[in-house]
């Protein structure tokens, strides 16, 4: 019993990166709420080796930990109205595991479409704009610092290989499809 309990008791980097994570979960209490029971169901879910590869990463360079992208999923998930979290996703569905970085996304939030990485394709972009279009202006710098935390946590290509992998974990645990039709 006493492994189950330490399995959900969330470390001092996982509260840490949960707080930076906060403006893009943080529209009401209720979907703060959802974001940690969510998160914590889903760290539940790994065990042994598997929780130790989700929460520290792995021996070698390119094998960061998970936890910041699930985090990061859930939380817009929580926090952004369910059209806009489709966007994001598919924009970086589409986007290149070997040429781009999380600071690639933020880009779309602080500098003109035009000067953004080559290596974003056509249609992620146009997701991508219409995601950063879509976040109020009074919320703007907050959602950026979010970003620019996760980019610091999952740095490089490697980290942008990490934030698209754990986009397919989190998809299952998702509101955003039934929300989707709610915010229409």
């Amino acid at each position: 019993m006493a492994e189950k309990i330490e399995r959900v008791a969330m470390q001092k980097n996982e509260l840490e990166a949960m707080t930076a994570t906060g403006p893009l979960a943080g529209r009401s209490p209720r979907a703060v709420k959802r974001l940690v029971n969510v998160y914590r169901f889903v760290r539940g879910l790994h065990r042994g080796k598997s929780l130790d590869l989700f929460l520290k990463g792995g021996d070698a360079d390119n094998e960061l930990p998970r936890f910041h992208g699930v985090l990061f999923w859930l939380a817009l998930d929580s926090g952004m109205p369910g059209a806009q979290v489709q966007r994001m996703r598919a924009g970086v569905s589409q986007m290149s595991e070997q040429h781009c970085t999380v600071s690639d996304l933020t880009a779309f939030g602080t500098v003109p479409a035009s000067n953004v990485h080559g290596a974003v394709p056509a249609d992620a972009r146009e997701r991508l704009q219409a995601f950063w279009k879509e976040v109020p202006a009074e919320s703007r710098d907050e959602c950026v610092a979010a970003f620019d935390a996760l980019e610091k946590a999952l740095p490089g290509t490697a980290g942008f290989a990490v934030l698209k992998n754990t986009l397919e974990e989190t998809m299952r645990f998702s509101f955003a499809g039934l929300r989707s039709v709610q915010d229409s």
